[in-house]
Protein backbone atom coordinates (compact mmCIF):
# COMPACT_ATOMS: atom_id res chain seq x y z
CA UNK A 1 0.00 0.00 0.00
CA UNK A 2 3.12 2.32 0.43
CA UNK A 3 3.50 2.09 -3.32
CA UNK A 4 -0.05 3.58 -3.45
CA UNK A 5 0.29 6.23 -0.74
CA UNK A 6 3.68 6.89 -3.23
CA UNK A 7 2.22 7.20 -6.37
CA UNK A 8 -1.05 9.53 -4.65
CA UNK A 9 1.80 12.18 -3.01
CA UNK A 10 3.73 12.11 -6.53
CA UNK A 11 0.98 13.33 -8.82
CA UNK A 12 -0.59 15.02 -6.52
CA UNK A 13 3.20 17.06 -6.59
CA UNK A 14 3.86 16.54 -10.32
CA UNK A 15 0.40 18.45 -11.57
CA UNK A 16 0.68 21.58 -10.01
CA UNK A 17 4.46 21.25 -11.03
CA UNK A 18 3.36 20.74 -14.60
CA UNK A 19 1.08 23.50 -14.63
CA UNK A 20 3.35 25.47 -13.23
CA UNK A 21 6.00 25.46 -15.58
CA UNK A 22 3.17 25.74 -18.32
CA UNK A 23 2.09 28.76 -16.98
CA UNK A 24 5.55 30.14 -17.37
CA UNK A 25 4.95 29.99 -21.40
CA UNK A 26 1.37 30.66 -21.29
CA UNK A 27 -0.17 27.76 -21.91
CA UNK A 28 -2.31 25.80 -19.85
CA UNK A 29 -2.74 21.88 -19.09
CA UNK A 30 -5.79 21.42 -21.50
CA UNK A 31 -3.34 22.56 -23.90
CA UNK A 32 -1.17 19.67 -24.04
CA UNK A 33 -4.17 17.37 -23.76
CA UNK A 34 -5.39 16.98 -20.10
CA UNK A 35 -8.88 18.08 -20.65
CA UNK A 36 -12.14 15.82 -21.37
CA UNK A 37 -12.92 16.01 -24.51
CA UNK A 38 -16.41 16.70 -26.28
CA UNK A 39 -16.30 12.89 -27.74
CA UNK A 40 -14.65 11.14 -24.56
CA UNK A 41 -17.08 8.35 -24.85
CA UNK A 42 -15.49 7.11 -27.98
CA UNK A 43 -11.87 8.38 -26.53
CA UNK A 44 -12.67 5.96 -23.31
CA UNK A 45 -13.69 3.21 -25.03
CA UNK A 46 -11.01 3.19 -27.50
CA UNK A 47 -8.26 3.44 -24.48
CA UNK A 48 -10.01 0.93 -22.47
CA UNK A 49 -9.80 -1.68 -26.05
CA UNK A 50 -6.21 -1.09 -25.86
CA UNK A 51 -5.69 -1.49 -22.34
CA UNK A 52 -7.12 -5.07 -22.75
CA UNK A 53 -5.76 -6.00 -25.79
CA UNK A 54 -2.53 -5.15 -25.38
CA UNK A 55 -2.40 -7.15 -22.00
CA UNK A 56 -3.95 -10.02 -23.62
CA UNK A 57 -1.08 -10.03 -26.67
CA UNK A 58 1.70 -10.40 -23.65
CA UNK A 59 -0.02 -13.15 -21.90
CA UNK A 60 -1.16 -15.24 -24.99
CA UNK A 61 1.80 -14.28 -27.09
CA UNK A 62 4.79 -12.51 -25.93
CA UNK A 63 5.61 -13.69 -22.60
CA UNK A 64 5.25 -16.97 -23.30
CA UNK A 65 7.52 -16.75 -26.61
CA UNK A 66 10.00 -14.56 -25.15
CA UNK A 67 11.21 -16.30 -21.88
CA UNK A 68 8.03 -16.51 -19.58
CA UNK A 69 7.84 -16.21 -15.83
CA UNK A 70 11.15 -16.02 -16.07
CA UNK A 71 11.36 -12.81 -17.96
CA UNK A 72 13.33 -9.83 -16.20
CA UNK A 73 9.95 -7.43 -16.63
CA UNK A 74 7.81 -10.76 -15.52
CA UNK A 75 10.09 -11.02 -12.25
CA UNK A 76 10.87 -7.43 -11.93
CA UNK A 77 7.15 -7.04 -11.67
CA UNK A 78 5.88 -9.95 -9.44
CA UNK A 79 8.65 -8.83 -6.65
CA UNK A 80 6.83 -5.70 -6.71
CA UNK A 81 3.70 -6.80 -6.27
CA UNK A 82 4.58 -9.14 -3.42
CA UNK A 83 2.53 -12.37 -2.23
CA UNK A 84 -0.23 -10.21 -0.57
CA UNK A 85 -3.71 -8.53 -1.51
CA UNK A 86 -2.29 -4.98 -0.39
CA UNK A 87 0.59 -5.17 -2.13
CA UNK A 88 -1.26 -5.62 -5.47
CA UNK A 89 -3.62 -3.06 -4.27
CA UNK A 90 -0.56 -0.58 -3.86
CA UNK A 91 0.93 -1.53 -7.63
CA UNK A 92 -2.15 -0.86 -9.22
CA UNK A 93 -2.92 2.23 -7.48
CA UNK A 94 0.90 3.12 -8.53
CA UNK A 95 -0.18 2.53 -11.74
CA UNK A 96 -3.06 4.93 -12.07
CA UNK A 97 -1.58 7.83 -10.22
CA UNK A 98 1.95 8.03 -11.54
CA UNK A 99 2.04 5.44 -14.32
CA UNK A 100 -0.49 6.46 -16.20
CA UNK A 101 -1.69 10.06 -15.35
CA UNK A 102 1.81 11.41 -14.30
CA UNK A 103 3.94 9.28 -17.34
CA UNK A 104 1.04 9.78 -20.01
CA UNK A 105 1.11 13.66 -19.31
CA UNK A 106 5.25 13.76 -18.96
CA UNK A 107 6.14 11.20 -21.82
CA UNK A 108 3.46 12.13 -24.70
CA UNK A 109 1.08 15.33 -23.27
CA UNK A 110 4.98 17.16 -22.38
CA UNK A 111 7.45 16.11 -24.31
CA UNK A 112 5.44 15.50 -27.88
CA UNK A 113 3.76 19.09 -27.13
CA UNK A 114 6.94 20.80 -26.35
CA UNK A 115 9.30 19.27 -28.87
CA UNK A 116 6.57 19.89 -31.63
CA UNK A 117 6.59 23.52 -30.61
CA UNK A 118 10.12 24.12 -30.76
CA UNK A 119 10.58 21.68 -34.10
CA UNK A 120 7.49 22.68 -35.51
CA UNK A 121 4.29 20.39 -36.73
CA UNK A 122 6.55 18.63 -39.39
CA UNK A 123 8.76 17.26 -37.07
CA UNK A 124 6.24 15.39 -35.03
CA UNK A 125 7.69 12.24 -35.63
CA UNK A 126 10.83 13.66 -33.71
CA UNK A 127 8.55 13.95 -30.81
CA UNK A 128 7.19 10.85 -30.76
CA UNK A 129 10.99 9.52 -31.46
CA UNK A 130 11.59 11.08 -28.14
CA UNK A 131 9.28 10.56 -26.08
CA UNK A 132 8.76 6.72 -26.90
CA UNK A 133 12.49 6.29 -26.36
CA UNK A 134 12.43 8.09 -22.79
CA UNK A 135 9.95 6.25 -22.38
CA UNK A 136 11.29 2.67 -22.50
CA UNK A 137 14.81 3.87 -20.98
CA UNK A 138 12.41 4.88 -17.89
CA UNK A 139 11.87 1.17 -17.66
CA UNK A 140 15.01 0.15 -18.62
CA UNK A 141 14.80 -1.54 -14.75
CA UNK A 142 12.78 -4.27 -16.66
CA UNK A 143 15.71 -5.58 -18.43
CA UNK A 144 16.02 -5.55 -22.69
CA UNK A 145 13.33 -7.71 -23.62
CA UNK A 146 11.01 -5.01 -21.02
CA UNK A 147 12.20 -1.94 -22.64
CA UNK A 148 11.47 -3.15 -25.85
CA UNK A 149 7.81 -4.10 -24.95
CA UNK A 150 7.46 -0.82 -23.22
CA UNK A 151 8.76 1.22 -26.49
CA UNK A 152 6.06 -0.74 -28.53
CA UNK A 153 3.52 0.01 -26.21
CA UNK A 154 4.88 3.32 -25.74
CA UNK A 155 4.43 4.30 -29.91
CA UNK A 156 1.07 2.61 -29.24
CA UNK A 157 0.06 5.43 -26.41
CA UNK A 158 1.44 8.14 -28.59
CA UNK A 159 -0.82 7.31 -31.65
CA UNK A 160 -3.92 7.75 -29.10
CA UNK A 161 -2.39 10.89 -28.02
CA UNK A 162 -2.54 12.29 -31.38
CA UNK A 163 -4.64 10.33 -33.10
CA UNK A 164 -7.38 11.61 -30.32
CA UNK A 165 -5.79 15.44 -29.34
CA UNK A 166 -6.31 14.30 -26.30
CA UNK A 167 -4.79 12.68 -23.18
CA UNK A 168 -8.10 10.90 -22.26
CA UNK A 169 -7.40 7.43 -24.43
CA UNK A 170 -3.77 6.87 -23.40
CA UNK A 171 -4.24 7.91 -19.77
CA UNK A 172 -6.91 4.62 -19.96
CA UNK A 173 -4.70 2.55 -22.29
CA UNK A 174 -2.13 2.60 -19.97
CA UNK A 175 -4.06 2.53 -16.71
CA UNK A 176 -6.24 -0.80 -17.72
CA UNK A 177 -3.04 -1.98 -19.48
CA UNK A 178 -1.18 -1.96 -15.94
CA UNK A 179 -4.01 -3.12 -14.18
CA UNK A 180 -4.94 -6.27 -15.69
CA UNK A 181 -1.10 -6.92 -16.29
CA UNK A 182 -0.60 -6.71 -12.57
CA UNK A 183 -3.47 -9.05 -11.39
CA UNK A 184 -2.45 -11.56 -14.08
CA UNK A 185 1.20 -11.33 -12.98
CA UNK A 186 -0.24 -11.60 -9.11
CA UNK A 187 -2.40 -14.79 -9.71
CA UNK A 188 0.19 -16.62 -11.70
CA UNK A 189 2.56 -16.45 -8.52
Amino acid sequence: MALGLLGIIRLALLLPAFHFILRLVGKQLSDIGLSVPANWRKDAALGAAVGVIWPALQFLVFIPLTGGLSREDVVASRALIGDEPIGLLGVIILSWTLAAVGEEVFFRGHIIFTLRGLLGSIRWATGIAVSVLLFAIAHAYQGLIGILDVGIFGLLLAMLYLRRGNLLAPILAHGVNDTLLFIGLYLMG
